[in-house]
């Protein structure tokens, strides 16, 4: 493991003050105004947008917006309920594109029951997250006034079309398409890749995950050196030495149709990361960077490397192996001078959560703050977003906060830390 705990991390994990002081929150959530706060946010000229899973006038998620130093909150945007409803509903992960003039986004749920899957039970937010309304999910468009939401497409489920797309598609360097994955829907039901023109013309499914080669993707696509798609999967897969799969990293071209597994996460096994749940690959120099909620020395996760050409596999780091760390990233990871930045949803002083971040140049490890659920909020699971001075970085907790102080409701809250 070529990082090592700082004595940044060491000084919070005692509860230092001055860094504890770094971490405020900007807004917590009632329920009313939003409610289980799963993905990132959008900066765009200094306010920040972003969505919630649940909460708002139907309990099926929001839009809202908020300004840099925590003034202007408005939920701009309810969703309605339904599977059926067709325009979608329960946003889930990573943050939604800045397309034009507009907010793109992705709702996990609504939209159509066509293909559906088999429904369960719909939990309700005062007692805890829900698990799942009926629908195969939806891409939107908004204003950022909250006006003019339109539905860019609905989703089909089946053999040979998607579903349920836990996060917002990828803009590919050409300004003119998008490509996303879906955790559900295609030949096997396993989960697609796809592609859309950004006018929401040209759908076309481009892939179909089995679990011989990794299925269920969530997350965001990368592009690599030569504008191929670079994804990981939740689950399954063949590793090398056999035992059950983990999840993949792969690569896939567009311009041929070949899909490549550049690495096969091995499930359980201390020397490897396991299960990616949303994150994407962050690449610098030809190296893509990403974290792994579960494996590593402590199985509680993992920062881990690897060559956009599939060589040269490593971890970085393993959570929760020392005391005091993170455990369990779910996210992806923000670049800021050289550091890698990023959250975790348990572990630290108070098993809420982390925000840690991580060098490139000499793999210095350090836990910048401990999340606190009746202060600041828990269980942080996606990517943060920094101001324009790379000096203040910007997130969302799942839960807690003034009016969810034990985290039951989650509610959670949009925090912001300012970097030392």
């Amino acid at each position: 493991m070529l990082a090592a705990v700082g004595l940044l991390a060491a000084a919070v994990a005692r509860g230092d003050a001055p860094l504890a002081s770094r971490l405020e929150v900007l807004h917590a959530f009632d329920g009313t105004d939003g409610a289980w706060s799963r993905g990132s946010l959008t900066r765009v000229g200094g306010v920040l947008y972003g969505r919630t899973a649940v909460g708002g006038a139907a309990n099926s998620g929001t839009v809202f917006r908020i300004a840099e130093d925590g003034s202007g909150f408005a939920s701009l945007y309810s969703f309605s309920a339904g599977g059926d409803n067709g325009s979608g509903n329960q946003p889930h992960h990573n943050a939604m594109l800045w397309l034009g003039d507009r907010l793109l986004g992705a709702a996990l749920y609504g939209g159509n029951q066509l293909n559906d899957q088999p429904s369960r039970v719909t939990g309700d937010v005062t007692s805890g997250p829900p698990t799942v309304q009926l629908g195969n999910g939806a891409l939107f468009t908004i204003r950022p006034d909250g006006s003019d939401y339109q539905v860019l497409l609905e989703l089909d489920g089946g053999p040979s079309a998607s579903a349920l797309p836990h996060s917002p598609p990828a803009l590919a360097p050409d300004g003119r398409t998008l490509y996303g994955m879906t955790s559900s829907g295609g030949a096997h039901g396993s989960g697609t890749l796809y592609a859309i023109g950004t006018d929401g013309t040209g759908y076309r499914l481009l892939h179909s995950f089995s679990a011989k080669d990794g299925d269920q993707p969530h997350g965001v696509l990368a592009f690599d050196a030569r504008g191929r798609l670079l994804g990981m999967t939740r689950k399954n897969g063949t590793p090398t030495g056999g035992g059950k799969g983990g999840g993949v990293i792969f690569r896939f071209d567009v311009a041929t149709g070949t899909y490549e597994v550049l690495h096969t996460f091995a499930q359980g096994e201390r020397t490897d990361g396991d299960t990616n749940d949303h994150g994407f690959l962050r690449i610098v120099d030809g190296v893509a960077y990403a974290t792994t909620e579960l494996g590593g020395e402590a199985l509680q996760g993992t920062l881990f490397s690897i060559r956009e050409d599939g060589s040269d596999f490593r971890i970085l780091h393993s959570f929760g192996a020392s005391a005091g760390d993170g455990a369990q990233p779910f996210g992806s990871l923000l670049l800021l001078d050289g550091w890698l930045y990023g959250t975790t949803t348990k572990g630290g002083a108070n098993g809420d959560g982390t925000l840690f971040r991580w060098r490139i140049a000499g793999g210095e490890y350090e836990v910048l703050a401990s999340f606190d659920r009746r202060t600041t909020g828990a269980f942080p699971e996606d990517d943060l977003v920094a101001d324009a001075d790379g000096r203040t970085l910007y997130g969302l907790t799942q839960a807690g906060g003034a009016d969810d102080p034990d985290a039951s409701r989650y509610y959670g809250t949009v925090f912001r830390f300012t970097l030392p």
